[in-house]
């Protein structure tokens, strides 16, 4: 299951963090001069995006034995992920770029983690909900 030193799983949230960077940039693009072109593709980036979202849960889900009884958390899960994917893209980009001055960026690199713990106990939390049948969840 490795690939190059990462999982699938971390992998899956490399695509998913690049989509959600490139989702970024097409509307900070657009900010400035809007093209349809530009709608179109960030219209796909997101469909895209969420599509793999999808595929990460149930596959996660899959790979620890978990048998959903349906999907009301994953909105919440998507957009705890989609944040927390940015900033942890974000956070590598600014890491390299001290690197690259000369500084060092250990204290920022703590946002890595927390970052990390942030998409773990989130799915985590949502799958455990999914796995519920609706009557059995406290309220």
């Amino acid at each position: 299951m490795s690939a190059g030193g990462r999982n699938v799983i971390e992998e899956m949230l490399w695509v998913l963090g690049h989509l959600i960077n490139i989702e970024e940039h097409i509307v900070e693009t657009n900010a400035y001069l809007y093209n349809e072109d530009l709608m179109r593709m960030l219209t796909e980036v997101r469909k895209r995006a969420r599509e793999l979202a999808v595929q990460y849960y149930y596959f996660i889900a899959e790979q620890r034995g978990i048998k959903l009884a349906g999907d009301r958390a994953f909105r919440n899960f998507w957009c705890i992920l989609k944040h927390s994917l940015s900033l942890y893209i974000h956070v590598h980009e600014v890491v390299e770029m001290l690197r690259q001055i000369g500084y060092n960026p250990k204290p920022i690199m703590d946002l890595i983690h927390l970052t990390r713990k942030i998409i773990d106990t989130t799915i985590n939390v949502c799958l455990q909900i999914d796995s519920q049948k609706p009557s059995k969840r406290k309220k």
